[in-house]
């Protein structure tokens, strides 16, 4: 795609260009980078999954209070929520910058 102003917004913020994806009917559609193309390895959804899981497990495992592991696996439940659902859809919407 050839240097518009959006061409160079997303080069000097240095975030991927959409790309063209064919779809099934033969039409074209641009697709939006994934936000996790942009985020570090500790911030990808297998360590936000695994972290919230080992927690909540170990937390089970050593001390065997439910009013503690109880609390714990809601606000897991509450991250994983906002980061592996509302931050990327977010995202994908164009309300945020990776």
């Amino acid at each position: 795609m050839g240097g518009g102003p959006l061409d160079s917004e997303h080069h000097e913020a240095g975030l991927a260009e959409p790309k063209e994806q064919a779809r099934t009917d033969g039409t074209r559609a641009l697709q939006t980078p994934s936000i996790w193309q942009h985020k570090p390895w500790w911030c990808q959804p297998w360590s936000i999954v695994s972290t919230g899981l080992g927690a909540v497990c170990f937390s089970w495992l050593l001390l065997h209070r439910w009013w503690i592991s109880l609390p714990l696996t809601a606000g897991v439940l509450l991250w994983w929520w906002l980061f592996l659902v509302l931050v990327p859809a977010a995202y994908a919407r164009g309300e945020l910058d990776a």
